[in-house]
């Protein structure tokens, strides 16, 4: 629901945005909107310490001294760095995200309520922590849907009245401070009241205790925050602001994707921690990559051939470099990031978060060298190459440890490449022909997912692509997932026969 409603209101708001104040105004609302991005830099991987002592501690005092000293340790990073970005925000403005300057003033007041905002939604993710160690999870999901309806809703009539870019930075301001005293009320509800005694005599070891195990997931952020808040800047600097926009409003549609490929994956998670038998991980993470390709496939043809005619209806100005973007990040992201979601949640739940540096590094490095050898010849087609080559060469790189340490992975058998080829052939075949056919953008948009999905399914009932066996193991033997998914893709054939 979250992920639904903020889609919504994200669609609704940016094309009345770049109507109202323009393409370039966007791009420098895109840019400055990293600064959120520079908590990675004062988080230690705090909050994920957190979490897990917490809930293995329970709440005794020592979870009492866990919080206390976290508070501790984040305040006394974020305001400092807050601080500092507020003194240099001339410098950082003009020289590192070269804003305009017949657009400073504005771009200067949206920045210093966003660097402020960005303080209060950092100390807030503690009280997040909270709630999440206490199975709380829904009431952080519900504080953050408000947030999102009050940011966006906000964000949406200020626009509509005519209010200037600097002026945004009041909404911004005021749905963080709105959302840091709900998260705040809410965990210490939950929590109850703090124990403070001792807590100084306990302080350096508290910390160290965290900070140790938080340094993996910190330094993954960390290199994280090098990859597209980077590549925002590096945009910004050698091709234009403006462009920061086009890369935002396609990074946007992609992160939906990608958020929704997440949170239906997302019970592997628990599943692998819970797990010990390598052999039943190993199956699992490899027979799920092959399964999700084939859903994967035919929604990478639908975005090819449906990108451009809705970005027509939907913001209709600057069609072919926004549809080019979400095209080419939508695909890349789609075949070699979600593809391997299981992988990485195998690394994750094993404590093995050194794996993440070290793909992400290979992200930041690859598309990197690639942004600087073609921004000269592409422009801003320079970004999107860096981009995809980062998520390639982090999907081989994560392939290679599913290799070394699982002994095994998606793509070793020939016959299964085969049959992904022929789905993705049949897919933009039967994308373009309707293309052809059909006469508005509208209609496009509307009828080609239909049309693909459906010849796709049938295509998967007549081929066996998938079993009754394998339903029964990832949506259970019984209820209504079950059912249905059993209607969609398995033939009365199919049954029978694995029955008999």
């Amino acid at each position: 629901m979250q992920l639904l409603i903020t889609a919504v209101l994200t669609f609704i708001t940016i094309p009345v945005f770049i109507k109202k104040l323009g393409s370039e105004n966007y791009g420098i609302f895109s840019i400055i909107s990293i600064v959120g991005s520079v908590n990675v830099f004062a988080n230690l991987g705090l909050n994920t310490s957190l979490i897990k002592f917490l809930a293995e501690q329970g709440k005794t005092k020592e979870s009492d001294q866990d919080i206390i000293v976290t508070l501790l340790i984040v305040i006394s990073l974020i305001l400092p760095v807050t601080i500092l970005f507020y003194y240099f925000g001339e410098f950082i403005l003009r020289h590192i995200m070269n804003i305009p300057s017949g657009m400073f003033e504005n771009a200067h007041h949206l920045y210093n309520y966003a660097i402020w905002a960005n303080c209060l939604i950092f100390i807030g993710q503690t009280f997040s922590a909270i709630l999440n160690s206490q199975q709380k999870i829904y009431l952080t999901n519900i504080i953050q849907l408000s947030y999102s309806i009050v940011y966006w809703g906000l964000l949406l009539v200020a626009v509509v009245l005519g209010y200037s870019l600097g002026n945004l930075g009041i909404v911004i301001f005021s749905a963080a401070a709105i959302w840091f005293s709900a998260i705040g009320l809410a965990a210490f509800k939950v929590w109850g009241k703090l124990d403070y005694s001792d807590c100084t005599k306990n302080l350096l070891n508290i910390a160290r205790k965290q900070i140790k195990y938080g340094m993996n997931i910190y330094l993954s952020g960390v290199v994280n925050f090098f990859y597209e808040p980077l590549t925002r800047i590096l945009i910004s600097n050698f091709i234009g602001v403006r462009e920061v926009g086009f890369f935002d409003i396609g990074s946007k549609i992609v992160g939906q994707i990608m958020g929704l490929s997440s949170k239906i994956l997302y019970p592997f998670f628990p599943l692998f921690s819970n797990l010990s038998d390598s052999k039943k991980i190993s199956f699992i993470v490899t027979d799920v990559q092959r399964k999700i390709l084939f859903i994967i496939i035919p929604c990478i043809a639908i975005i090819i051939f449906i990108a451009k005619p809705f970005v027509n209806l939907w913001i209709g100005q600057n069609v072919g470099a926004i549809s080019f973007t979400i095209i080419a990040l939508g695909s890349a992201n789609l075949l070699f990031s979600a593809s391997v979601i299981p992988m990485y949640h195998f690394v994750t739940a094993k404590n093995r978060t050194d794996v993440m540096v070290y793909v992400q590094m290979a992200n930041v490095i690859a598309s990197g060298i690639i942004f600087f050898l073609t921004v000269r010849i592409f422009g801003y087609t320079a970004a999107i190459l860096g981009n995809m080559t980062g998520i390639i060469s982090g999907f081989a790189l994560l392939t290679y440890y599913q290799k070394t340490l699982l002994t095994t992975y998606a793509f070793s058998s020939f016959n299964q490449l085969l049959k992904w080829i022929g789905i993705l052939a049949l897919s933009l075949i039967i994308a373009y022909v309707n293309t052809l056919i059909l006469p508005t953008d509208i209609l496009k948009v509307l009828i080609i997912p239909i049309i693909v999905c459906g010849a796709i399914l049938l295509l998967f009932r007549y081929f066996n692509v998938f079993s009754k066996k394998d339903v029964n193991i990832y949506f259970g033997e019984n209820g209504i997932a079950n059912r249905i998914i059993m209607k969609l893709l398995i033939s009365s054939n199919a049954e029978l026969e694995e029955n008999y």
